[in-house]
């Protein structure tokens, strides 16, 4: 069986040869790649979230380009939410139950979902012609100077306003007036924090997290990841990131989730806020795979394969994981 990788960026599964060929977006030419450049003859800006349905269209031809010349075709995508626009799913690995997927992708719901394992900011749900600065200071508290406004569904930061008296008059538009979105007050001097997971039926390796590099206009906007700077958070942080990640990982473990996928938050102090799950590889996996690699283990993506395929030899390569360095 040859499996092939249906992502976004070309240097993501740089240092891996465990697939035979890839679908991307973004990347240098390559014989062993389809670019959606060389399908379309133009390119497509995939941190639009109305993109999202063009480009699992632009991966469903290149399954069909693959299936051509190998029957045995399989393939695993970077975001398996995308799974929802392919007839063909038998061809595709490591996919979770779609609806589920879906929940998780929804901020509000998962939210819920993971309310007694997780710890959360004070969120309010607000229609979007209901969202002003003032109308926000009296629901939360007058002194707040800045707020949170996220959209249901969104990843890297799309969706996702930083609200305030100078700048509401170019947010406000933005927003549809229907769509019920999370608020909360925005946290000064936060530290966002990834932490990326791995789950198998009865295994849970966790990974050590990274620091979010993150970009603050009017809109949150993800620009990079810090292993390092992780490791010089205090004990007491790390250690409540990794039982709020233990918790939330347990709970979906017995949901029924498997494979890959990072959780969010913020710390503030000695405090850590979950912010949202993202059921995928995360930005930050080409770092964890150039480690594992450097350090003669399996890269993640056939971690992520054998979570779900493979659960004993998963297990066997999860404890060869543990102390290796992130720096």
């Amino acid at each position: 069986m040859n499996i092939y990788y249906f992502g976004l960026k070309e240097r993501t599964i740089k240092n891996t040869n465990f697939f035979k060929k890839s679908a991307l977006i973004s990347g240098e030419p390559n014989e062993n790649v389809i670019y959606y450049k060389d399908i379309y003859n133009k390119d497509i800006d995939y941190n639009k979230l109305e993109n999202f349905k063009k480009i699992s269209k632009f991966y469903i031809k290149c399954l069909k380009i693959f299936f051509k010349s190998d029957k045995q075709t399989k393939c695993m995508m970077y975001n398996q939410a995308g799974a929802k626009y392919f007839l063909r799913k038998n061809r595709l690995l490591c996919i979770n139950n779609l609806k589920f997927i879906d929940k998780l992708n929804n901020k509000p719901l998962s939210r819920s979902l993971l309310k007694n394992e997780a710890c959360l900011l004070d969120y309010k749900y607000i229609k979007g012609k209901d969202i002003s600065f003032k109308s926000l200071q009296k629901q939360f508290d007058e002194t707040c100077e800045r707020f949170v406004v996220q959209q249901p569904v969104g990843f890297g930061g799309v969706g996702t306003y930083v609200l305030d008296k100078q700048n509401e008059n170019k947010i406000r538009p933005q927003l549809n007036k229907n769509v019920v979105y999370s608020v909360s007050m925005y946290v000064e001097n936060a530290i966002s924090i990834n932490n990326t997971f791995i789950i198998s039926k009865n295994h849970t390796l966790i990974f050590d997290g990274s620091c979010q590099i993150i970009n603050i206009t009017t809109q949150l906007s993800y620009d990079g990841w810090n292993f390092s700077a992780y490791k010089k958070l205090g004990k007491k942080v790390k250690d409540n990131i990794k039982a709020q990640t233990q918790k939330i990982t347990k709970k979906l473990q017995a949901l029924g989730y498997r494979g890959i996928g990072g959780i969010d938050y913020i710390v503030k102090g000695t405090e850590v806020f979950f912010m949202e799950i993202n059921p995928r590889f995360q930005a930050s996996s080409e770092e964890l795979d150039k480690i594992l690699v450097q350090n003669k283990l399996p890269s993640i993506f056939e971690l992520n394969y054998l979570s779900f395929y493979n659960e004993k030899k998963f297990i066997m390569i999860s404890k060869e994981i543990e102390g290796i360095k992130y720096d």
